[in-house]
């Protein structure tokens, strides 16, 4: 789901949400599957920022800072 579409539940999903979407699919699975020089530690800390943060704010909760 894109970040503007979590901030504001309300609201109509258009194309560039769809892309965001889209963009976030490909980056989990690059990130997962695709050779990189990064640490298992790095991979766990990116895709938990990016795909399982979150924050408690005053507008209730919303996505984490890495997405």
């Amino acid at each position: 789901m894109s970040a503007a579409a979590l901030y504001d539940p309300g609201r109509t999903i258009r194309i560039e949400d769809d892309l965001e979407s889209i963009f976030y699919v490909l980056l989990y699975y690059a990130v997962r599957f695709l050779p990189h020089s990064a640490s298992q530690e790095a991979v766990g800390r990116i895709l938990y920022e990016v795909f399982d943060d979150f924050s408690d704010g005053v507008k209730g909760i919303s996505c984490g800072r890495g997405k």
